[in-house]
């Protein structure tokens, strides 16, 4: 599907919706972290009949599938003009196999975690599957966990994607949920500022430092 990456109402950043501050932070609330953005209407004109066409498939998808008539999480509309709003999201972590351990958590020491949830971040890993978020520019190159969050939002892209469905009996409703499985950029938004800047004095390769919590590396386990 073709859309524009809102800017607001978006956790795209290399941890999601995963927050440090909150309280006494464990390992569990990186099982619960999500990404997630909203898909709205291009802005650029050739991409507008893509996205449309995609959102009556979605209407006709949820109408030919519902049970209640009542469908919750997918599709919500919003002020006249704008158009409607696609939610998508996908979890950090999922269950996985026993015999698949080790080479997800050799793939999640290359992911960037601010030092302080570091231990948290390889525990939860030893444990369970972290699938990276996957997005590409347009020539076919990843985009760096660090700058994920900005050169995402605002961006025309193209999502793929898998649509789940549930009948909530309790609540006599249908949710459906997209979980995105790859974005590819096909026209950047507008540039934010970089959180992050490369230390030039020692060649670009290292990362200035401030406080522990501003210090994004390639995850190593740390020692006591």
């Amino acid at each position: 599907m073709i859309g524009t990456i809102a800017q607001r109402s978006s956790e795209l950043g290399p941890l999601g919706s995963y927050d440090p501050s909150y309280n006494r932070p464990s390992y569990n609330d990186f099982l619960n972290a999500t990404w997630s953005f909203e898909l709205i209407r291009p802005s650029c004109a050739q991409y507008v009949p893509a996205f449309e066409e995609a959102i009556e498939a979605l209407r006709v998808l949820q109408r030919l599938v519902s049970e209640t008539g009542n469908n919750r999480c997918l599709l919500r509309d919003t002020e006249v003009g704008l158009g409607p709003v696609v939610q998508f999201e996908r979890a950090l972590f999922a269950k996985q196999p026993e015999h698949e351990s080790d080479a997800r958590l050799q793939e999640s020491l290359a992911w960037p975690v601010p030092y302080s949830s570091a231990k948290r971040f390889i525990y939860a890993s030893a444990r369970h599957c972290f699938a990276p978020l996957l997005a590409y520019h347009a020539n076919g190159y990843a985009i760096a966990p660090v700058d994920l969050d900005t050169q995402l939002r605002g961006s025309i892209v193209e999502v793929s994607f898998t649509l789940r469905h549930h009948t909530l009996r309790t609540y006599d409703c249908d949710q459906f949920r997209a979980h995105f499985d790859k974005i590819v950029v096909l026209h950047p938004g507008p540039r934010c500022t970089r959180p992050l800047k490369f230390n030039e004095a020692r060649g670009g390769d290292t990362l200035d430092r401030g406080s522990p919590d501003d210090v994004w590396f390639a995850t190593q386990v740390p020692h006591d």
